[in-house]
């Protein structure tokens, strides 16, 4: 069972070097090849040193493999269960895994395992069995399912930033036709890696620290999509 709270400030605060696995101020690729400072050191992080496996107690080579995406998954789906008021298997005693649907999915799929396969492939020449299917997007909605044996309708709707509404917009036809009794839904996307923050920054998306200063505010006010002074989106990792 997952713990009620974590130790630790969830939110948005500074990058610590080691976090994303780069150093904010020598991640910048330029297009001479040389490297700069990236223009944003800060996003939207779970607590420093949280670990997805030891706080829910993951055990066993299928969570050795899991991409980050999908452990925040299974977690946010176990998370579910505890405030179901019952036990899980008196839930199931009540509701037939048949007609239990999982609506999980990622807006883009695992990036630390998308990278991986990219410098299996280009680098260094080796790529793990498991890394293609753990950077797919609906491989989270599939752990789910099979972790908790559901047999019911398995859908992983894919719109972007959308996708957590998505999810739950499917979830909710599926109910309310009587497809599905019940259903986990939610959406998932851990972005804390250098290609993200690389192909967002290209794409002239993210508030930059510059912003910041600017405007005299903290990382932690930099998220501010209704603002006039708005400026961009800050990267960020976790789900529900």
């Amino acid at each position: 069972k997952p713990r009620d709270s974590f130790e630790g400030h969830i939110g948005i605060r500074t990058l610590e070097q080691g976090i994303v696995g780069f150093d904010p101020q020598t991640a910048l690729r330029k297009t001479d090849g040389s490297t700069g400072p990236l223009p944003v050191t800060f996003a939207g992080q779970l607590p420093t040193g949280f670990d997805l496996k030891e706080v829910a107690g993951f055990r066993g080579p299928r969570f050795k493999s899991m991409g980050r995406v999908s452990l925040m998954a299974v977690f946010g789906a176990l998370q579910a269960i505890s405030e179901l008021g019952m036990t899980w298997d008196e839930f199931l005693q009540r509701v037939s895994p048949q007609m239990i649907g999982t609506y999980v999915s990622s807006g883009v799929g695992a990036f630390d395992r998308i990278e991986e396969l990219v410098l299996g492939s280009h680098v260094n020449g080796r790529v793990t069995p498991s890394v293609l299917a753990e950077a797919l997007p609906d491989t989270a909605g599939g752990h789910v399912g099979m972790i908790l044996g559901l047999e019911g309708v398995n859908s992983s709707p894919v719109g972007a930033c959308a996708t957590g509404g998505l999810s739950l917009y499917d979830a909710f036809h599926a109910i309310r036709t009587g497809r599905q009794l019940a259903a986990f839904a939610g959406g998932y996307d851990a972005g804390l890696t250098l290609s993200s923050f690389r192909g967002f920054h290209a794409a002239t998306a993210l508030v930059e620290d510059a912003d910041l200063v600017k405007l005299g505010l903290r990382p932690d006010q930099a998220s501010r999509p209704f603002d006039r002074t708005r400026s961009g989106f800050v990267v960020g990792e976790g789900g529900g």
